[in-house]
């Protein structure tokens, strides 16, 4: 009966063979590996770039010297993320402009606070010009304070000449620098014709006109 049935409906005890898997051309293989190897290219980049844009912040916008007065052509605004970003780090380019640079400055270095001088008083003399001396101990300049009249020598193991009589301290102000750690800046106001004796000139000493104590820079 059973066997009638099956003859009826046509249906066999013998099963069909499977269709064997269709096998991927080699250009198949290529355009799946090119695919792929760009998945995972996008992964990467999105994997690198910052969660967060940055803060926007000052930086020199060319190489700026000690004791320059920047201008605005000198600085420039730029974005950076929040882990490189310095502490006292100037956001405002206004707050750069006329001020006086207590380090040297390379292009595209931020501006932090305490790389500027103060401001320069208005009543500097006319035909002065401001230099910026140095000074690795920055007790050497505890004394000082704007408006102090000093006396300036230069300093050798044989005897100490004078270089600049009656200077005008502009600003006195320390500085963190990352290779020679702090560093004090005294900025005088000295004759145009008396700025080049200074120059590089290391080992200067100041005497402070009125008192009685004489320091000298390391």
């Amino acid at each position: 009966m059973n066997a009638w049935l099956k003859r009826l409906t046509g249906s066999t005890d013998k099963k069909r063979p499977h269709a064997p898997p269709r096998r991927l051309t080699h250009t198949q293989r290529r355009l799946l590996a090119a695919v792929c190897a760009g998945l995972a290219t996008v992964t990467l980049v999105m994997a690198l770039i910052p969660r967060s844009h940055g803060d926007r912040i000052v930086v020199a916008n060319t190489h700026i010297d000690p004791g320059t007065v920047i201008a605005s052509r000198q600085v420039t605004t730029k974005v950076f993320p929040p882990q490189l970003i310095p502490d006292n780090a100037v956001t405002d380019p206004s707050q750069v402009v006329g001020t006086t640079s207590a380090s040297s400055l390379d292009a595209g270095t931020p501006v932090t606070k305490t790389a500027l001088l103060e401001a320069a008083p208005a009543n500097i003399p006319e035909g002065h010009v401001r230099v910026p001396i140095s000074v690795s101990d920055p007790a050497t300049t505890s004394v000082l304070k704007p408006g102090h009249r000093i006396q300036v020598y230069s300093a050798t193991a044989e005897q100490a000449s004078s270089l600049v009589d009656n200077a005008l301290v502009v600003a006195v102000t320390t500085a963190n620098d990352q290779f020679t750690g702090q560093t004090s800046v005294v900025t005088i106001a000295v004759k145009q014709e008396d700025a080049p004796q200074l120059a590089g000139n290391a080992g200067l000493s100041f005497g402070l006109l009125g008192g009685s104590e004489t320091r000298a820079t390391p």
